[in-house]
């Protein structure tokens, strides 16, 4: 789904294409070989280096994996400007990838995101940083801070103690006016989290609350856009219908999730009508989703 996204946006300034999987499969080698014989340029996987590709499984910690997937790619890297695009994101427009990179150039900006930074610590301090999903950055700037730095860490800053995000510390300490954030013609269309949700459940043990349904679009898209067999440890459709407003569920769902099913349902709506989406695929959905719409339509209405 995220090549399908990618190879649609306007490849004018796109030199290569690179896949950085947090963890290397027969399956991602398949789809990447697959891809790359009609690719709109060069697409080449890349995997993570020796010894991180062993250690960090073990870890099972998604934000290490995050980071160190953009020191990869930073690493490799024989551009200006990287784009960090999330395999969960979609973008409506074609020109969505060119408009960051022609705006990093016209600005002289070193990042340049689609939406701000998650956390509010920034802008109560009166900074405006970039969310990492979809940023163009500057490679030589990248480049210019310790690998450490662009992981998620702890730092003190005037006396303050903060826990920093993937590029926050980074950010933080350049000039404001180099950092910019706009959203492309179209929008986007992002589920945030879904990689780092299904990281965390693998290690969970005991009930599994999927309170943002991130688990449900996991195993949507792979029943609804996925023709080949797969085998994986999250439960099928029936076993997560199965917990619907049961806490002792595997994979468990609240009644006071509603507003977040809304939320969901909204942009798995939209994602549906992206031209990456197969129109069978598309017509599923609706019976697909019908147990969860019946759910949380009950808790809305009281019926």
């Amino acid at each position: 789904m995220a090549l399908a996204t990618a190879r649609l946006q306007d490849p004018e300034h796109r030199r290569v294409t690179v896949v950085l999987p947090d963890r290397l499969t027969d399956e991602v080698r398949g789809i990447c070989a697959e891809s790359a014989a009609d690719w709109p340029g060069e697409l080449r996987l890349l995997p993570l280096p020796q010894p991180e590709r062993g250690i960090l499984p073990r870890l099972g910690d998604p934000g290490r994996n995050h980071a160190y997937q953009i020191i990869t790619g930073v690493r490799a890297s024989k551009s200006t400007h990287v784009l960090l695009h999330d395999a969960d994101l979609f973008l409506p427009g074609s020109g969505a990838h060119r408009e960051q990179f022609e705006r990093a150039v016209a600005h002289d900006a070193v990042a340049v995101g689609v939406e701000p930074a998650w956390d509010p610590w920034f802008a109560a301090r009166g900074r405006t940083l970039a969310a990492t999903w979809d940023m163009v950055a500057s490679v030589e700037w990248l480049r210019s801070f310790p690998p450490h730095r662009l992981m998620g860490h702890d730092a003190e800053v005037d006396g303050q103690l903060h826990t920093f995000d993937t590029t926050f510390w980074g950010q933080l300490h350049t000039p404001q006016e180099r950092l910019l954030v706009a959203m492309p013609q179209g929008g986007v269309l992002h589920f945030n989290y879904v990689i780092s949700t299904y990281r965390r459940f693998l290690r969970a043990r005991g009930p599994f609350r999927d309170k943002n349904f991130r688990l449900l679009l996991v195993r949507a898209f792979t029943d609804l856009f996925d023709p080949r067999p797969e085998a994986s440890p999250l439960p099928h459709l029936e076993g997560l219908v199965a917990g619907l407003g049961k806490t002792g569920a595997q994979v468990c769902y609240s009644a006071s999730d509603a507003a977040a099913y809304q939320e969901f349902r909204s942009t798995f709506d939209a994602m549906l009508r992206g031209p990456w989406a197969r129109t069978a695929a598309s017509d599923l959905a609706e019976q697909y989703l019908r147990p969860f719409d019946d759910f949380f339509a009950e808790q809305i209405t009281g019926r």
